[in-house]
């Protein structure tokens, strides 16, 4: 090796070097079955960054009348109640195992939640009288219409269908949750297909009647160290957060009962 060849192939290596550094140092975010205020902060960052002059959202289109799922759990095989402070519950209070739920009805994963895990969980262990489950509400602020859609939900549950208002709009996530100007007419929908007297409903809906029990349910979750949705406490403690599969909470509940 000669003295002339030497610089050229230390700053071949350099160069390589800095490929290979660059290459190991990028940060490949997970995905995670949870909606948290830090996942979208850090999304929309990286969309800004990389497209910072993108054009606004178009409006939507026309509202077509929303496809309506059908209700696929009966609710008559459990005891339906209230909390004290106002939150919809299912199963015998003497249970136990208490399941709280803190979710948002706009958040994508507490809707696969709703549709693949909390069914089982109602046919095995709240029908059977093993579990009191309660429904607590956690809108988080990047889900704009999802304030409103718990209002509807516990507006329905004025009438007793807030159980079948849950499943609607849960079901039909997709129908309005895009929507900035007629998710409410689509909430009507709803709420005319289950049969609701649209009078009261419309009234509920409309005079914010249940905004503060929301209000308080995000405040408990806060309090509680919460920060994404869905998340479960199992008599009163953290234990599974985001959309899990059915054999997550059947451990977590299974260890409760022994």
């Amino acid at each position: 090796m000669n003295e002339k060849t030497n610089p050229w192939m230390l700053s071949t290596a350099v160069l390589i070097g800095l490929i290979i550094g660059f290459t190991i140092g990028r940060v490949i975010p997970n995905i995670s079955p949870v909606d948290s205020k830090n996942v979208a902060a850090n999304t929309l960052n990286a969309q800004n960054a990389a497209n910072p002059t993108a054009a606004a959202p178009t409006a939507p289109a026309a509202q077509q009348e929303p496809q309506f799922a059908e209700i696929n759990i009966d609710y008559s095989t459990a005891t339906i109640g209230k909390t004290t402070d106002g939150n919809w519950t299912l199963g015998d209070k003497k249970a136990k195992i208490t399941l709280e739920e803190y979710s948002d009805f706009q958040c994508p994963y507490c809707h696969s939640y709703s549709a693949t895990t909390f069914p089982q969980l109602y046919k095995d262990y709240i029908a059977t009288g093993k579990v009191y489950y309660i429904y607590r509400n956690f809108p988080l602020s990047f889900h704009p219409q999802a304030q409103k859609a718990a209002e509807a939900a516990a507006c329905a549950g004025e009438q007793n269908k807030f159980w079948e208002m849950h499943d609607a709009l849960f079901n039909n996530q997709n129908a309005w949750s895009s929507q900035t100007e007629t998710y409410l007419q689509t909430f009507q929908g709803f709420a005319q297909k289950l049969g609701l007297d649209m009078t009261k409903f419309n009234q509920c809906v409309n005079n914010d009647q249940f905004s503060a029990l929301i209000k308080k349910d995000l405040a408990a979750g806060n309090k509680k160290g919460i920060t994404g949705t869905p998340t479960f406490l199992v008599n009163g403690e953290n234990e599974i957060v985001g959309a899990q599969e059915y054999s997550k909470f059947q451990e977590a509940l299974n260890l409760k009962t022994k």
